[in-house]
């Protein structure tokens, strides 16, 4: 078992540098994909390629067969991208719609990665809990999603910002406002920001306020991506070897190894934040945001 249990061990860390070396060696390629080359196509082969290959890492992993958990995969990554293609349309509960669209598509990913049906299992995110419905035979049942939970509480705590019902609502997300007041990234005012499963918007004028929301909105049907396909896979992993077993609670998700990785490999990335400006890029994509200098995960080479 000791034995076994180290192979297990050695297969998750090799899998996991080798996404990281993989998105680190990806960043030359910066110089060669054209900006104005972000079509519905490209993104949309885009996702269904990403959804493709975590599908089948993962059900390698567990030793599952490959090529199936890769084609339906690419069924999830197509989902995801309708979720943004909807969510980024301007009809009252876009973003909400979007993102419970997208969702469809990260369960049928998570459900294949493990070895089971594409619609064994429906998640559904509403603000920071994740519901699974009774349908195809699931029980009903919920999670709390521990990192969003703390941003949004955070978030509470915070006198510059004001909480959002009526955006809450129609984005199925935690939108807080800074009235009167710009958000600040890296000491530059920004129209918002997406992280952690809540959305902050500046509360200072703004030509076009739905597009800045559309593009947040954006980033968190991305965050829910990569919580479900990574963050939730390896806390269970780690939970189920590490932590005593009235610890290992299924209502609870931390929902924030996903953060670590990707900010190891944006560190890394040469200081050009290869990782930030492929999410940047399709956010501004779907928002209808000019191209500035980031790249558009395109699938055409000059």
């Amino acid at each position: 078992m000791k034995e076994a249990g180290r192979k297990s061990f050695r297969r998750h860390s090799c899998a996991t540098m080798g996404l990281a070396a993989l998105l680190w060696a990806a960043a030359p390629v910066r110089a060669q994909l054209e900006p104005e080359s972000g079509t519905d196509f490209s993104i949309l082969s885009a996702n269904a390629l990403v959804g493709a290959v975590s599908a089948g890492v993962t059900a390698w992993l567990r030793g599952e067969d490959f090529s199936d958990a890769f084609v339906w995969g690419a069924v999830g990554g197509t989902g995801s991208y309708l979720g943004k293609r909807i969510a980024s349309e301007r009809f009252d509960g876009a973003g909400f719609l979007g993102r419970e669209v997208a969702a469809v598509g990260h369960s049928v990913i998570e459900n294949v990665g493990r070895g089971e049906a594409p619609l064994s299992q429906l998640w559904f995110p509403v603000g920071p809990v994740r519901v699974r419905p009774a349908v195809f035979g699931s029980a009903w049942s919920t999670q709390v999603d521990v990192a969003t939970t703390s941003r949004l509480l955070y978030s509470l705590a915070q006198p510059e910002l004001d909480f959002d019902w009526g955006k809450s609502l129609q984005q199925g997300t935690p939108v807080f406002v800074a009235t009167g007041n710009a958000i600040l990234s890296d000491g530059v005012a920004v129209g918002g920001t997406g992280g952690g499963g809540v959305i902050w918007l500046s509360g200072t004028p703004s030509r076009d306020p739905e597009r800045r929301l559309i593009h947040e909105t954006t980033h968190i049907i991305q965050g829910d991506f990569a919580a479900v396909v990574v963050s939730y896979p390896v806390e269970g992993w780690l939970r189920s070897r590490y932590t005593p077993q009235w610890a290992q609670q299924d209502w609870v998700q931390l929902g924030a190894v996903h953060w670590g990785v990707f900010g190891l490999v944006d560190a890394f990335s040469s200081g050009d934040g290869f990782v930030r400006d492929l999410i940047e890029s399709e956010a501004d994509f779907f928002d209808g945001s000019p191209r500035r200098d980031r790249i558009v995960p395109a699938l055409r080479l000059r």
